[in-house]
């Protein structure tokens, strides 16, 4: 289940945040990005693009800096930006080298230990993810997919589709690794990862899927600056993609290589270039049958584990179905309250929450702002608040992301529950 964190409005369409707990990963919290455009619709969902970052990054590097939702705004396409590693996993091996790590799964289900209890990426951004995002009901058409990604995720763009040419049906690099398994960190973090070390990675190697490719339809786009320090030796590894196209003899009609002059490896790069990336996959795609719609969202009220885990309930919470009127006069002094309201609860019933906090508010001498109304789903209630604020200054609504920085700040008397549409209360979880 998704728990969405913020969403805000860019080039006519939607930037989400979202985090949910990966089986895939451990059980540990995934955060990533997806960005809608404005024409995409449930009885007409779009295409979807990928976007992997390096290394040592995560999904925000793209997400906010990558320069993509101007033409994917244009074009109707959706983008996705999965984190680059688990994150929280406790691995002490994660302290031993930056190469391997939090920010360093090179999108790879691993194999050796301890890597393979956490680290699952191609299962999570070929299954996992994409049910998930299936499950949130948002308009994506995952019968057309492509793949952009930067350096290491470079690597990744082109490898699935290669490996999965029916599902991801082209692949770009941004200054890309060519060839993992040759170059410097390759040889340093493939033994770690596999327990059948190089041979095992083998069939995963770009050049050597691009071998294997011969007289198969290609989709991919190379960009590469030729000011990026990744030239040099043991980096990149351009020459040795260059080789294998060639002697696969794989048209340039399949493989399009595009040199910039004075370009090097940052993200300035990216955003520079980032517009013709898209157009490249938009054209594409759109060739493609569009899929079938999309079923709308099951509905589920509850409170992410890892915020309830957070939280020293400090009152007894209402029995199931309770009257959240009653349960607030019922209340202490001195407690804060953080009412969870499901999205679907509309503006009549945020009112009806709201009336009920200016009652306590007014009654009760509390500090300012420990009434907080947090949506389940991310969205401030500004509007239905907005009619009561002047009058009741200590209630205010916030997204669910500010929540995880209030528990971290050191709040006392916390109260958590949730508000369903019919104003009856839930204990968190349910």
């Amino acid at each position: 289940m998704l728990f969405q964190i913020s969403k805000d409005k860019v080039f006519g369409g939607d930037a989400l945040t979202y985090t949910f707990q990966s089986r895939a990963l451990g059980n540990t919290w995934a955060t990533f990005g997806v960005f809608i455009p404005p024409n995409a619709d449930r009885t007409k969902p779009v295409p979807v693009v990928w976007y992997f970052p390096g290394i040592v990054v995560n999904y925000h590097a793209g997400f906010a800096r990558g320069g993509f939702f101007d033409e994917a705004s244009k074009r109707g396409i959706a983008l996705v930006f999965p984190d680059s590693s688990p994150r929280g996993t406790g691995l002490a091996a994660e302290k031993v080298d930056y190469r391997l790590g939090p920010g360093a799964s090179y999108f790879m289900d691993t194999t050796a230990e301890p890597w393979c209890r956490y680290y699952k990426m191609f299962t999570l951004i070929t299954e996992e993810l994409p049910q998930e995002l299936r499950d949130e009901g948002l308009p994506l058409d995952f019968t057309r997919q492509g793949c952009i990604g930067h350096s290491g995720g470079g690597h990744t763009a082109m490898q699935l589709h290669l490996l999965k040419p029916e599902t991801y049906f082209s692949g770009s690099g941004m200054a890309p690794m060519c060839d993992f398994m040759a170059s410097e960190i390759g040889r340093s973090v493939i033994p770690q990862m596999f327990e059948g070390g190089f041979d095992e990675f083998r069939r995963f190697n770009v050049p050597d899927l691009i071998r294997n490719s011969s007289g198969r339809k290609l989709n991919i786009l190379v960009s590469v600056g030729t000011a990026d320090p990744g030239l040099g030796p043991g980096r990149m590894m351009v020459e040795n993609l260059e080789n294998a196209v060639a002697e696969a003899e794989i048209p340039s009609t399949d493989f399009t290589w595009e040199w910039d002059e004075g370009y090097n490896h940052s993200y300035h790069y990216n955003a520079t270039i980032a517009s013709r990336h898209v157009a490249f996959h938009a054209d594409i795609l759109s060739k493609i049958s569009p899929g079938p719609a999309v079923n709308k969202k099951r509905v589920d009220l509850a409170i992410p584990p890892w915020l309830t885990r957070s939280i020293k309930q400090s009152a007894p919470l209402p029995e199931y179905g309770a009257d959240i009127g009653t349960w607030i006069e019922s209340l202490a002094n001195t407690h804060t309250i953080l009412v969870f309201i499901h999205s679907g609860s509309g503006d009549e019933q945020v009112r009806k929450i709201c009336e009920w906090t200016k009652h306590y508010v007014a009654t009760r001498p509390i500090p300012d702002e420990e009434i907080l109304l947090i949506d389940v789903n991310g969205h401030p209630f500004q509007d239905a608040i907005g009619v009561y604020h002047a009058t009741v200054k200590s209630m205010s609504s916030w997204p669910l992301c500010y929540a995880h920085h209030l528990f971290y700040g050191g709040v006392n008397n916390l109260i958590v529950t949730t508000s369903g549409v019919d104003g009856r209360l839930g204990r968190p979880g349910e």
